[in-house]
């Protein structure tokens, strides 16, 4: 049984979401039901990780396809009309590294509010990094890693690779 179903039957079986240590397996039947900052309208969700959902917020007619994971430990604040594709990584929180006399997973985290505005398209297996500002009306392509601020109506792939402006 692959992965996905098994998930399906847990939140089938509880109507409710899943919970271990703050993260939270959730669909559109259970989102509803966690410590989220803020839920928008008609979320449709097929399977998602929420990471301290209260510092996510959600506008209306967000979709986060399957296992979708959201790191809200930095913050995160997701517009309207947001698609979200499958294995999609939105980490708002990463280690700090700088020092060489201390090991790094002694160092700490460094957290970094991420926004992502109205009418996104995000691919599948993405990667959004702390401090990302992905404009409105942009086009995030499949794989795609973002880091930094992308300007509205932009399509990205790779590394930030703004290829042209939609419209």
């Amino acid at each position: 049984m692959s992965l996905r179903m098994k998930f399906s039957k847990v939140l089938a079986k509880f109507s409710k979401p899943y919970e271990i240590n703050g993260e939270y397996l959730v669909d559109s039947k259970t989102i509803n039901k966690i410590p989220i900052k803020k839920l928008g309208l008609s979320p449709k969700v097929t399977e998602a990780i929420l990471i301290c959902p209260e510092n996510i917020s959600l506008g209306n007619n967000v979709v986060l396809n399957f296992h979708v994971w959201l790191n809200g430990v930095g913050g995160l604040d997701i517009g309207d009309d947001v698609s979200i594709g499958p294995f999609t990584l939105v980490h708002s929180s990463n280690h700090k590294f700088d020092r060489i006399d201390m090991k790094i997973n002694k160092q700490g985290h460094e957290n970094k509010r991420i926004i992502i505005e109205s009418d996104v398209w995000i691919g599948g297996h993405c990667l959004i990094l702390p401090g990302s500002h992905i404009e409105k009306g942009c086009v995030i392509g499949a794989g795609a890693i973002i880091t930094k601020r992308i300007p509205e109506y932009s399509v990205v792939i790779n590394r930030n690779e703004i290829i042209k402006q939609r419209g």
